[in-house]
C-alpha cells in the first residue's frame, strides 16, 4: 500500500446529502435493502415423504401465470385434468381458475403425497 492512502482507507466515508455514510454503515444498509435470505419470498415448498425430495409447488406469481397462460400452466405443473378442464371452460370463464389457483394446486401436491413444509 501506498503510504498515503492506508490513513484514508479504513476512514473513507461517501458525504451524500449532508449525511457522511461509512463503511461498515453502508453494509449495514445493503443487508436491510437486499436480504441474503431468502426466507421473505412468499412461495410454498413441500416435501415428497417417499424419497425426500422438496420442490417449490408455488411461486410468488402463481395466480398471474395462471391468468396468463391458463392450460399450459398446470400442464408444467403435470396437472393434465386441470388443464384439461381449463381449456374446455376457458380457464375458469377467465378468472376462475386464477382466484382459486393456490387451493387447486395445494389440493393436488397434498394428495399425491407432497407434505408442506
Amino acid at each position: 500500500m501506498r503510504a498515503g492512502t492506508d490513513i484514508i482507507a479504513p476512514v473513507a466515508f461517501l458525504v451524500v446529502g449532508g449525511f457522511a455514510l461509512t463503511r461498515s454503515s453502508l453494509r449495514s444498509y445493503r443487508a436491510c435493502v437486499e436480504p441474503e435470505s431468502k426466507e421473505t419470498e412468499m412461495t410454498i415448498r413441500a416435501t415428497w415423504a417417499f424419497n425426500g425430495q422438496t420442490k417449490t409447488i408455488l411461486g410468488n406469481w402463481h395466480r398471474l401465470w395462471c391468468l396468463i397462460f391458463g392450460p399450459l400452466y398446470y400442464l408444467f405443473k403435470g396437472m393434465f385434468w386441470w388443464a384439461l378442464l381449463s381449456l374446455i371452460t376457458a380457464n375458469g370463464l377467465w378468472v376462475g381458475f386464477p382466484l382459486f389457483n393456490r387451493s387447486i394446486v395445494l389440493r393436488h401436491f397434498h394428495r399425491k403425497g407432497w407434505v408442506q413444509e
